[in-house]
């Protein structure tokens, strides 16, 4: 049984982050139901295979993810595959909304992941209000990593 159990890490205004963390076998269902929102997903789980990755990502982009920022093991392939994934998407029209956009992060901090994903992910008429931070697979250490990060950029941050 994949362990999915969303828990709330942080609010500031009218933004929440989220954090889940799956395994296999691997299920996203729709974190925000009806609500667009930006996707911070760190691979962990070296072993998790193309299906697997495949499968993953149409879960991504069919629970209204419109940012992907994609860190971790071969995260390049992440950007690519929910790229692919956005393009075949059967119920998407050919719209801005529709759009999904992808970024990966190889070998940034864990703190310069989070930076990017919380301030750097609106485009368009985008402004995102939920953030899920996705741990495919687990890491020792890297939830209380996200959550210092998230302190900093979000509470600690002061303006030069």
């Amino acid at each position: 049984m994949s362990h999915s159990r969303m828990e709330l890490l942080a609010t500031r205004d009218d933004k929440q982050i989220w954090f889940q963390e799956v395994s296999r076998p691997y299920q996203l269902d729709p974190p925000f139901p009806g609500e667009l929102y930006v996707c911070i997903l760190f691979v962990n789980d070296e072993t998790i295979s193309a299906e697997e990755q495949q499968t993953l990502s149409a879960q991504i982009i069919s629970s209204d993810c419109r940012y992907a920022v994609c860190a971790g093991h071969k995260c390049s392939t992440w950007d690519d595959s929910i790229d692919m994934a956005s393009l075949v998407a059967e119920d998407f029209e050919n719209s801005d909304e529709a759009f999904v956009m992808t970024t990966w992060h190889e070998n940034d901090s864990v703190k310069d992941v989070m930076f990017y994903g919380l301030m750097n992910t609106m485009f368009g008429e985008h402004e995102f209000h939920h953030y899920l931070v996705l741990f495919i697979g687990s890491r020792d250490g890297l939830r209380e990593e996200v959550q210092r990060a998230i302190q900093s950029i979000w509470y600690e941050r002061r303006v030069a």
